[in-house]
């Protein structure tokens, strides 16, 4: 029976998973319970037929456990493959649905048609409903043969590990001996060389069978999304239930605690195991919101193809409290420019879903210039979301006071930033550093370390630990830029005298002696002769258009809230940097 678009929406990637991870367990367990009864009969030392027919039984029950280990392999094996193929079914049904919806046109979940919600039109509007309608028509007959293959596939494992004979063998089985890949210290450049060496069916096998394995800095872009979208149902299912157990012992702890408070010691930390669980779960719903965004009725928000998103870093195993993730907009590999931005203070993979469309402004808007500039080809933007790492939780988090956190994560910065080098298909590409609040400083110390970026801007910087810019090291003409707002907190951090009314400036001033490199992180930029200002204030910028300013901490790269997704002065300027048109910045306050 043909199934229906009804039927696609109903299907449950992580529930698959399900059967993946529990398939996979029973055939770890048949496989070690076959090999230990193998184990012990290997030291029996009777003779005789007893000790025949005991041999002769452990063999078959050997036999039979090893048979039913691989079926159940085979089974994991196509529930984790189908996992993957539902989760971009359901994708690419919200794609058009969306579309659907935008063009004004209903569709039939049972039957598949389309119908127009509209009886009245222009004939102008006719047509390009016609057009849409038609284009939509043919995805969804697409769409439904790829599902029946899905479906078909899945059940022949099944049917095959139950003994039937489905006629056709599943397209699934075990993870091929692949090459290795290079160790975890290789450089992007390495690991680029290595992926090339592969052959075409071996790269595919490991999207397929061990997609964590290629997820890392020197790995096209495109392919690390195909295999993260694949790890990330399975990922979520698993923290779910991670979740959910890590509740049931936090409640039992506390009738424990309740009930004997003298063995407090000896129960562990379910509280704590439980916020750890919690802070990774919704940082995966983070990752797969960005991801797979929706309107605020969750019905599935229509992406524009040439905004793609793309999840090039899914990360679960560095960190006990956060789960890491990378989000691009637009074609990363192939674009002419590209922009990475570092988020800071209490930024984790759950505010990706808001900085992916921050991303997507900010792609916006640098197309808007390089179309003012009368650039061929302004649609060659891309920008990336990057949270790799775990900044201070909040202003009140004491870690905001040293750099321990920046120093560890800008190694990873710095490697992803040489791994778009490594990967890009542009021979023209430039790269754009973006570093807010803490990950300002995060961002500088990445530069210092060495890679490819063009130009940087730091807004809402606590200090960047940095002599003078040219220790970032940016490809030549490259510039540094910063922006802060006159009444942005972050100042705080440094100099806490300076936020006294009034007299505070100069109390600050006696406090430090006028030397500024006497603080954490030493200078900020706004004490950088080598750094240019650029302007966060209200105004007109170069194309003619009124922005709005920014103030606080957390505006620069948001819109001015009037519902046009227009950025402010501070987000322009973002923009005008990204695009590498000269005179295209605003500068001053």
């Amino acid at each position: 029976m043909t199934l229906s678009l009804a039927d696609i929406e109903t299907w449950d990637e992580a529930a698959i998973e399900q059967v993946f991870s529990a398939a996979t367990f029973r055939a770890e367990g048949a496989q070690t319970t076959g090999d230990t009864v193998g184990d012990l009969l290997t030291f029996v030392t009777w003779q005789g037929a007893t000790a025949d027919a005991a041999r002769d039984s452990a063999t078959r029950i050997k036999l039979t456990l090893s048979n039913h280990a691989e079926e159940c392999r085979r089974v994991a094996a196509a529930a984790h493959k189908a996992s993957a193929e539902v989760a971009d079914l359901k994708y690419r049904l919200s794609s058009i649905k969306a579309e659907a919806s935008q063009a004004q046109l209903n569709i039939n979940e049972q039957t598949g048609a389309v119908t127009s919600k509209v009886t009245v039109l222009t004939v102008e509007m006719k047509k390009q409903q016609d057009a849409v309608k038609a284009d939509v028509e043919n995805r969804i007959r697409q769409l439904i043969a790829d599902a029946d293959g899905v479906d078909k596939d899945l059940a022949a494992a099944i049917q095959t590990a139950d003994g039937a004979s489905p006629g056709s063998t599943p397209s699934a089985g075990p993870a091929p001996n692949l090459p290795k890949p290079p160790p975890a210290q290789a450089k992007p450049d390495e690991v680029k060389k290595w992926w090339d060496g592969l052959t075409p069916q071996q790269q595919t096998d490991y999207i397929g069978h061990d997609p964590a394995a290629i997820d890392r800095d020197g790995i096209p872009a495109d392919i690390r999304d195909a295999g993260n979208r694949i790890r990330l149902p399975h990922e979520l299912a698993v923290a779910e239930s991670t979740l959910r157990d890590a509740k049931g012992r936090e409640s039992n702890y506390w009738e424990q605690v309740n009930l004997h408070p003298g063995d407090i010691e000896k129960l562990g930390d379910p509280p704590g195991d439980l916020a750890r669980a919690q802070s990774r779960y919704d940082d995966l719903i983070g990752i797969k919101s960005a991801l797979y965004p929706t309107n605020s009725d969750g019905s599935p928000r229509a992406i524009n193809p040439k905004d793609r998103r793309s999840l090039i870093l899914l990360d679960t195993t560095s960190n006990p409290r956060h789960v890491f993730g990378a989000i691009g907009i637009g074609d990363v590999d192939n674009a002419t420019h590209v922009g990475v931005t570092t988020g800071g203070v209490g930024t984790n993979a759950s505010s990706l879903p808001g900085m992916a469309d921050e991303a997507t402004n900010l792609r916006h808007t640098t197309r808007d210039v390089l179309t003012w500039a009368h650039d061929p080809n302004p649609e060659s933007v891309a920008t990336v979301a990057w949270v790799g790492y775990e900044p201070p939780a909040g202003m009140e988090d004491l870690r905001v006071t040293n750099d321990g956190l920046a120093k560890a994560a800008a190694p990873h910065l710095t490697s992803f930033f040489n791994g778009l080098g490594a990967t890009t298909e542009n021979p023209n590409q430039q790269i754009t550093a973006f570093g807010h609040s803490y990950g300002s400083l995060v961002t500088s110390l990445a530069l210092q370390g060495g890679t490819p970026v063009n130009d940087v801007v730091f807004y809402g910087s606590p200090g960047l630990e940095l002599p003078h810019a040219s220790d970032l090291h940016l490809a030549p003409g490259g510039h540094a830029y910063y922006e802060q707002t006159p009444d942005d907190p972050i100042r705080g951090v440094q100099h806490p005298l300076s936020l006294i009314p009034y007299v505070g400036p100069a109390l600050d001033w006696l406090a430090t002696g006028g030397f500024p490199t006497d603080m954490p992180f030493d200078a900020t930029p706004d004490e950088m002769s080598d750094i240019t200002q650029l302007s966060t204030s209200p105004g007109t910028d170069p194309m003619n258009v009124d922005r709005a300013g920014s103030s606080g901490h957390s505006e620069y790269p948001r819109d001015d809230g009037t519902g046009r997704q227009q950025l402010r002065m501070s987000g322009y300027n973002l923009a005008a940097v990204l695009s590498g048109v000269a005179g295209a910045t605003k500068e001053g306050r």
